[in-house]
């Protein structure tokens, strides 16, 4: 295997692991209540939670396909026909950044097929990093030395994200996260630091926290 795609591949694996460990390390307060127990009075919140995880997998998907093929695909003959002397350096950079939304939007998407929002924050900040990297990366193309070899590479880089764009889906599936997120009870948007505290000073006990008293105290208790 080339060097340069070893190279740019570790970053990348070390960026999948940090996101992984941080998802398993995130607090969920085990009294907050799913939206799946709550089928009846919260089934839009669900079936929007199931459609939104449902595209960012299948957005996320694509987007890692394209980037992996693209990383083993040979554009020698793009440097010798144009003046992209750092085409490369800004291929794999490029690519590692791409990949790494890829991997986080995949990773929330399966969280909301589980009917779980804990992840909304991550999915938000990924969503707007994809927005600042696209007009980042435009930016660059004005800039004198590399402006050539960035904008040559972002078509073969960043083009897994036209999955997103032809969906537009940087515009409404933060809003529609938040949305599924205000649907779920006070308990859940409370511990996933969204919604206000839950009144009356916290939510009630859970069956399996209970104090469980003997059944002869609680006999004299009545007898008494």
């Amino acid at each position: 295997m080339n060097p340069s795609i070893v190279a740019a591949l570790l970053p990348l694996l070390i960026i999948a692991l940090i996101i992984l460990v941080l998802c398993r390390k995130l607090p969920v307060r085990k009294e907050a209540v799913s939206a799946q127990a709550l089928w009846p009075e919260r089934k839009k919140a669900r079936i929007t939670m199931i459609v939104l995880g449902t595209i960012s997998i299948a957005v996320a998907g694509s987007g890692i396909w394209y980037n992996v093929t693209a990383l083993f695909t040979d554009f020698s003959g793009v440097t010798r026909q144009q003046d992209t002397p750092y085409f490369y350096p800004a291929f794999y950079v490029m690519s590692g950044l791409c990949l790494a939304c890829y991997i986080s939007l995949l990773t929330c998407g399966v969280q909301f097929l589980r009917s779980r929002m804990n992840l909304f924050r991550l999915f938000v900040g990924t969503v707007i990093f994809e927005v600042l990297y696209f007009f980042t990366i435009s930016a660059l193309w004005m800039v004198p030395r590399i402006g050539m070899s960035v904008a040559a590479a972002t078509g073969v880089a960043s083009g897994g994200l036209m999955f997103q764009g032809s969906i537009l889906f940087p515009l409404w599936a933060p809003f529609v996260a938040r949305w599924a997120v205000t649907q779920l009870p006070e308990t859940e948007s409370h511990a996933i630091g969204i919604g206000p505290p839950p009144r009356g000073g916290g939510p009630p006990t859970p069956p399996d926290e209970r104090i469980a008293y003997p059944a002869g105290r609680l006999h004299r208790s009545e007898s008494v």
